[in-house]
């Protein structure tokens, strides 16, 4: 009858290491996922922001390439001006006018590349300032949602 006990709690011994391997293995692999999503979540939140700061670094390019472009028309534009103030100015008839003309001219011209380069470039610091604003609001729930996830991961070990 000895014998029997004996071979009845190895046996007993040997279905509860199995059962015990297997929860293992599970758990193992539970952990393995859990840390394969939270590596996941973490490439898409790098991800995000990156993309992000390239748009908003696109937004300060697209802001300095309409400044650069409006300082080109207006080197165009005063080009042209000074060449027709200069055939006025030939002319005894229109020379002291188009001195007056060109004064008033060359300061609404100036005014006026100035105010729209101003605000090209105000708004490019906006669109910029505003797409990393986002990255750092988003940032926070992600990043409390991933401790949790690490918190839960660390109580089930």
């Amino acid at each position: 009858m000895q014998f029997s006990w004996e071979i009845a709690l190895a046996l007993g011994g040997v279905v509860s290491a199995l059962i015990g391997i297997r929860w293992l293995r599970n758990a193992e692999a539970e952990v393995r996922s859990l840390r394969l999503a939270v590596l996941g979540k973490r490439t898409d939140v790098r991800g995000a922001a990156l993309n992000r700061t390239i748009a908003a670094e696109n937004a300060k390019l697209v802001a300095k390439g309409i400044d650069q472009g409006t300082l080109f028309l207006q080197g165009g534009h005063r080009l042209i001006a000074d060449v027709t103030f200069a055939i006025l100015q030939l002319m005894p008839s229109t020379r002291e006018s188009a001195a007056a003309a060109r004064e008033r001219h060359d300061a609404i011209a100036g005014n006026i590349y100035g105010a729209f380069r101003g605000i090209s470039q105000h708004v490019g610091e906006k669109i910029a300032e505003d797409l990393q604003q986002q990255k750092t609001q988003k940032r926070a729930p992600r990043l409390a949602r991933a401790r949790r996830i690490a918190k839960s991961l660390k109580r089930r070990r």
